[in-house]
């Protein structure tokens, strides 16, 4: 089953920088999970017990707020990666995330994460810059939200 993932894991930007070696390592930890259109896959506050790579479909982050809204904070699509940060930060997930369209994901369980990164070095070196790059990223796009939102509430 691990040679299946090979070939997916290498689609997904988090494991760009790895040779085939080292992502055949990283598929015999990881488990398949299939999730129908409008499934809840963690909410907000749950504990952040996996890393998912998304492999087909869309996955929709978001927060609730006021009146019970939501304020969608991102789309996510096959070859991305979410639910690091709850795996890095030993707080609860930070928003929900759901089946936009039927999906399926494969992942990692936090101890096997937590295993790999410990005991395999160079993997560790490349998933972790991949990782750091990716928040950046993430949290440049949160500002950019951000600024929009007060010029509006502003009139700016």
């Amino acid at each position: 089953m691990a040679a299946d993932y090979k070939k997916l894991l290498k689609k997904v930007y988090l494991f760009s920088s790895l040779t085939d070696q080292e992502i055949q390592k990283i598929a015999t930890i990881c488990k398949p999970e299939s999730f129908p259109r409008g499934k809840l896959i963690f909410a907000e506050g749950n504990p952040g017990d996996k890393l998912y790579f998304i492999i087909k479909g869309s996955i929709r982050v978001s927060k609730k707020i006021r009146a019970g809204n939501e304020q969608v904070l991102a789309t996510l699509q096959a070859g991305e990666f979410f639910g690091e940060m709850a795996l890095i930060d030993e707080v609860g997930r930070s928003a929900d995330a759901w089946a936009e369209e039927a999906s399926e994901l494969i992942s990692i369980s936090k101890n096997d994460f937590a295993t790999l990164i410990f005991r395999e070095k160079e993997i560790a070196t490349s998933l972790l810059w991949n990782i750091i790059r990716t928040l950046s990223s993430r949290l440049r796009e949160t500002d950019e939200k951000l600024k929009s939102m007060v010029e509006f509430k502003s009139g700016i």
